[in-house]
């Protein structure tokens, strides 16, 4: 035991420490405190403005720190110090070590994964019970840091303690305010306020000055063009016109004279009336910026004409097909409309559209039914489909006499040699066919169809009248379309869409026709080619004629070469109806003209949109 005698006295502004050098284990020299900022919120009014400026002012931070201390350990009135160089003596006293077993204290240690103690502003946790608060907090996820803190002692070893530390602002783990996501499921929270990106705006206490206010409704009239028609009353009537002030009124007789102000120093030509008149049965549709049509689609079923309501319509003809065949989608209330009232009696329709009749035969019905609707898919043929399968039988004919092929198609149309009432449509070239070459089997429309594919033809039924048309594949060759006059003349700005397919087959300029017994031999050659590309050679019973033969051999050589398949998807307009097949047409994109034949039409009718397709064969 040893006395310590200081020389200069202790005035407190020293610290007597005796044991190891250094702070002892856990000693918390520095303390620091980081807390987000609270939000910033602002209410206001959305109004147009140019410029907007949002200044905020932050209450400093306070913090509020209460320490608490609790030793509870014995201390001897006197301290002993080792001496470096002395033999330490058996102490009764109790040992300080640096390191102590902690006895059961009556309070609970802090530790670091303590449950956190209710603060006055408490820390917004997700995943652990925390009582309800009374303000918000800007911090969505995070976990409460121990509150306790480890205090050094002079003499000893500070044991664990417990401090409860409350504060406005504390330690958080830095976490994202908010939950940027395009859709998400909102979660309710407990909180009284959540801060989000997007929040419902509050009236503003003072308004924001705009130059922009709120609109008042005015009334203003507009002029158009294009008005609903109407029924015109009873009586006539003729609108009066009544000129303007100051219109000139040309004298009787319109003698007008006209007085140039200016001489003309160059020679004008004068040309009063349209300049680029269209030739005789020429289409030209104008270029316009806003076609207007009225779509009018009707069907009604024939003969008592009892309307049908129809929710769409499709049609389509093509080139190698002999009728029309179509397609519409009806209520199920239409049933007894449709349905046949025997076997091989179907019901007859009228479809319109804008105008353009067509007949049809409903031949097959199906009916599609699902919770809370019903409807009927029929679909059928044209009135030709009467003279094909299962409508018409299957006859054995043969010519024991010599005829013409028109004739022999006409024949074709009888039964017993009695004409049905059905006329023919003969655009063909006609030649004779001697006795005994003629011979078939099958249903009327076959026999016709193959009569005009002898001569390169094709049969198309007329899509009202009880007539076939009997049509050359090409009426004119491709190489004469340049200097013929088109039927119509389509611009770009009429088609909605356009598609164009090319496509490559021999150009051939020459080929063999043949008949057989008493058929003849031809050899057609393109004018104006050396004939050194030739077709494969053809032989049919009936090229018995140079003329059937010249026929049959251009439609094969007009098919060869460099083709554009053209698709349009046009109005049907008043002036055009529903385009028909073979017709020629010119197509003009812009400085590119393009000309060809129309090979296949489809309709889509469902109000109030009208649409055709129609493809267009083109050779370069």
């Amino acid at each position: 035991m040893s006395d310590l005698l200081f020389r200069i006295p202790l005035d407190g502004s020293a610290d007597l420490v005796l044991g190891r050098d250094g702070p002892p284990e856990g000693f918390v020299g520095h303390v620091s405190i980081h807390a987000p900022v609270p939000p910033i919120t602002a209410t206001a009014r959305v109004a147009v403005a140019y410029g907007a400026h949002l200044s905020a002012v932050l209450a400093g931070p306070t913090a509020h720190t209460v320490l608490q201390y609790r030793s509870e350990t014995s201390r001897p009135t006197i301290g002993h110090a080792a001496d470096a160089a002395q033999v330490a003596s058996p102490q009764h006293g109790r040992a300080v070590e640096q390191i102590q077993i902690a006895r059961p204290m009556q309070h609970a240690v802090a530790s670091g994964w303590q449950a956190a103690t209710p603060l006055a502003r408490p820390v917004a946790s997700r995943w652990s019970d925390g009582m309800r608060q009374s303000a918000s907090t800007s911090v969505r996820w995070q976990r409460g840091l121990a509150a306790a803190s480890r205090l050094a002692a002079s003499y000893q070893n500070a044991t664990h303690v417990r401090s409860a530390l409350a504060g406005r602002f504390q330690s958080a783990t830095p976490m994202a305010t908010t939950v940027a996501s395009a859709f998400q499921d909102a979660l309710r929270d407990r909180r009284t306020r959540l801060a989000a990106s997007y929040q419902d705006a509050t009236r503003a206490a003072h308004p924001l000055a705009s130059r922009a206010g709120p609109g008042v409704s005015l009334q203003s009239s507009r002029q158009s063009r294009f008005q609903n028609s109407r029924h015109p009353p009873p009586g006539m009537w003729k609108q009066p016109i009544v000129p303007p002030p100051g219109h000139y009124i040309p004298p009787a007789g319109d003698a007008v004279a006209l007085l140039f102000r200016e001489k003309f120093r160059h020679h004008v030509n004068l040309v009063f009336g349209r300049l680029g008149e269209p030739a005789a049965g020429q289409l030209i549709i104008p270029i316009r910026s806003t076609y207007i049509v009225i779509n009018d689609v009707s069907l009604v079923r024939l003969p008592e004409n009892t309307e049908i309501q129809a929710y769409s319509l499709s049609l389509k003809w093509d080139a190698d097909s002999w009728s029309v065949g179509w397609s519409a989608s009806l209520p199920a209330t239409a049933m007894d409309a449709v349905m046949p009232s025997g076997i091989g009696e179907p019901i007859e329709l009228l479809a319109t559209i804008n105008g353009a009749a067509v007949r049809l035969l409903a031949e097959s019905i199906a009916r599609d039914r699902r919770f809370g609707d019903a409807r009927l898919n029929v679909s059928g043929r044209g009135r030709v489909a009467w003279l094909a399968a299962p409508y018409a039988p299957t006859v054995a004919r043969n010519a024991s006499a010599a005829m013409t092929a028109q004739q022999l198609a006409a024949d074709a149309l009888t039964e017993n040699g009695v004409p049905i009432g059905w006329a023919l449509d003969w655009q063909l070239a006609d030649w004779l066919v001697p006795a005994g070459v003629w011979s078939h089997q099958g249903t009327m429309i076959d026999a016709v169809k193959r009569i005009a594919e002898a001569a390169g033809g094709y049969v198309l039924g007329h899509r009202t009248a009880q007539t076939l048309h009997v049509r050359p594949r090409y009426p004119l060759l491709p190489w004469e379309w340049a200097g013929a006059t088109p039927d119509i003349v389509i611009p770009s700005a009429v088609a909605s869409t356009e598609a164009i397919t090319w496509s490559e087959s021999p150009a051939y300029n020459r080929v063999f026709v043949a008949g057989q017994e008493q058929g003849r031999m031809g050899q057609i050659t393109r004018s104006g080619t050396a004939g050194d590309i030739v077709a494969p050679m053809i032989t049919d019973p009936l090229i018995t004629h140079a003329d059937a033969a010249r026929a049959r051999g251009a439609s094969i050589l007009a098919a060869g070469g460099r083709q554009a398949s053209i698709a349009l998807r046009l109005p049907v307009l008043p002036a055009t109806g529903i385009l028909d097949l073979g017709q020629l047409i010119e197509y003009q994109d812009g400085a590119t003209a393009r000309r060809g034949l129309v090979r296949a039409v489809s309709v889509e009718a469902g109000l109030p949109s009208v649409w055709q397709t129609v493809e267009i064969e083109t050779h370069a």
